[in-house]
């Protein structure tokens, strides 16, 4: 990268950290190359009956199943706007076994003997423009016994074929539901779409060690818990030593502290999406967080997305958007007490009036705790909740 563009770069960087503030969130591939014939593909056996991995589109790769028996597998087309990929399985001497599509997140199982039982499982994990992942586990006999299955079995939400189903799923899920979700799969959103397993793990790794920053609070110290994390210091700073390096290191050095300044970019709307689901015990509408969080996912993927400093620009300024609708959307949503409403408005509200007791103005205690006149967010109607209490001989506002 250029000089200047990488100045700009950084001067952009900045910009999008204030914007944000303001606003407020596998094994190695298979082998590519030309179509022809077989190539080196997996080898699963009685020790390993589960294998991950990528292969590109037009290749014929070589399937070894346990049994020592071999079968041709092949992707014929994939389809990056549907999310799913045609596949094609044969014997070795090309006799067809299946042709199927899958969707990403969905699986298929294969009978490869014509036994009538199942020998083959294929879950297709992510697609690119050339390329897709895939699980594929032996399920000779159809006897699952491996733990990876069974606990692929056990996902309410993490198969779901698309992401706002798995975010509505996600948010929808009890504590310990989620809990035992995360045990079974850890594969945030944004790792999900990275086909190589090594980059998938290091995208894992970091959303990983961001977690103990939630115990921090909103603001400089949670921010600067993430920094620590992601290992950034002053980034004025880390740029002259890097441009002050070697020349031979320049390049890496820069290239490492885009990367993780782009990854703070992204960890401010990743707080933005846990702000917004802590305000669903605040009284804000579960379709409104699910929306929200959906939308800021797919945005993080736009950022990765965007080969320019204005494209990256451009999805920020949508993620600041989207956040104001979403305020804008909950504000008469979310609860409100006394101690929220300012004691000096430029005219008597109804919520004012009820706050400085108006509402609540009767002389005996039955009277004071049949009254119910305000919702939570301090407007008025009935939500069949006591709004006052008698204290002390005085019937009081109680919210």
């Amino acid at each position: 990268m250029k000089p200047s563009t990488r100045a700009l770069l950084f001067l952009f960087v900045s910009l999008l950290i204030v914007q944000i503030v303001l606003a407020a969130g596998g094994g190695g591939g298979g082998s590519g190359g030309g179509s022809g014939g077989s190539i080196s593909g997996i080898k699963l056996t009685p020790s390993k009956l589960s294998e991950e991995i990528s292969f590109a589109i037009g290749n014929t790769y070589k399937i070894t199943m346990s049994t020592a028996n071999d079968y041709n597998f092949k992707i014929s087309e994939i389809n990056t706007d549907q999310q799913d990929a045609d596949l094609k399985l044969t014997t070795t001497s090309d006799d067809l076994i299946s042709q199927s599509t899958l969707a990403v997140g969905g699986e298929e199982s294969f009978d490869l003997d014509g036994d009538g039982k199942n020998d083959l499982k294929i879950r297709l994990i992510a697609v690119a423009k050339s390329i897709a992942r895939f699980e594929f586990t032996d399920v000779t006999g159809t006897i699952q016994t491996t733990e990876a299955i069974s606990q692929t079995s056990e996902l309410k939400c993490g198969d779901l074929p698309t992401l706002r189903e798995r975010v509505e799923c996600r948010i929808e899920l009890s504590e310990y539901e989620l809990g035992k979700e995360l045990e079974l799969q850890y594969l945030p959103e944004e790792c999900r779409t990275i086909i190589n397993q090594g980059l998938q793990e290091s995208c894992i790794q970091r959303y990983e060690s961001v977690q103990q920053c939630w115990q921090n609070p909103v603001g400089p110290s949670r921010i600067s818990c993430v920094k620590k994390q992601f290992n950034l210091g002053d980034i004025k700073d880390e740029k002259a030593t890097c441009l002050a390096s070697n020349p031979s290191n320049k390049e890496t050095c820069l290239n490492e502290l885009e990367d993780k300044v782009f990854a703070l970019v992204k960890f401010r709307v990743y707080d933005l999406e846990e702000r917004a689901e802590e305000l669903l015990e605040e009284g804000a509408s579960e379709e409104a967080v699910i929306n929200l969080v959906a939308k800021l996912e797919e945005k993080k993927l736009e950022f990765n997305d965007a080969s320019t400093i204005e494209d990256k620009k451009n999805v920020i300024k949508a993620v600041r958007n989207i956040w104001q609708d979403f305020v804008n959307e909950i504000k008469d949503q979310i609860k409100k007490s006394c101690g929220d409403i300012g004691q000096n408005p430029t005219e008597l509200t109804f919520e004012l009036s009820y706050c400085q007791g108006d509402m609540c103005n009767v002389l005996n205690e039955e009277e004071c705790e049949k009254i119910d006149i305000v919702l939570e967010n301090l407007k008025s109607g009935e939500d069949g909740k006591q709004d006052c209490q008698w204290v002390e001989n005085t019937c009081r506002p109680n919210k």
